[in-house]
């Protein structure tokens, strides 16, 4: 973290969040592009905050959130398919940064363990223009 005067309360809750609280991998890169929000893009910097906090429950288990939650119960479920960690890694990253894409990540990721199971029927209609040449 920088110097220089932190008196503003946003800072004191980032210098607080980073000292007590982050230990996952990039929290030091996270910090610094909060810092820089908080001069150059104030409306995100409460955004950043909470950015910083998802990842810090994802790096220390918690999963509590609702959406984590449904990741975990999907994964439980016995998840087979090739490329389901990357799937989980990824929705991970929606739950983080993008959370209106997680739901259909779930979604994509049934359809795939549905497919790999051998269940062909579709719960979605395929387009047959897709099947066209």
């Amino acid at each position: 973290m920088h110097g220089g005067d932190r008196a503003r309360p946003q800072l004191r809750e980032l210098d607080a969040l980073a000292a007590s609280e982050l230990t996952y991998p990039s929290w030091p890169d996270d910090v610094g592009r909060a810092e820089r929000l908080h001069v150059e893009s104030p409306v995100l910097f409460e955004a950043s905050l909470e950015t910083m906090r998802k990842k810090q429950k994802i790096h220390t288990g918690d999963c509590e959130h609702e959406q984590l939650r449904a990741l975990d119960a999907l994964a439980a479920s016995g998840l087979t398919y090739v490329g389901r960690m990357a799937d989980v890694r990824q929705a991970e990253t929606y739950h983080v940064a993008n959370p209106s894409l997680f739901a259909s990540a779930l979604d994509e990721m049934k359809r795939k363990q549905e497919i790999h199971a051998g269940n062909r029927t579709c719960s979605q209609p395929i387009s047959t223009l897709s099947l066209r040449e």
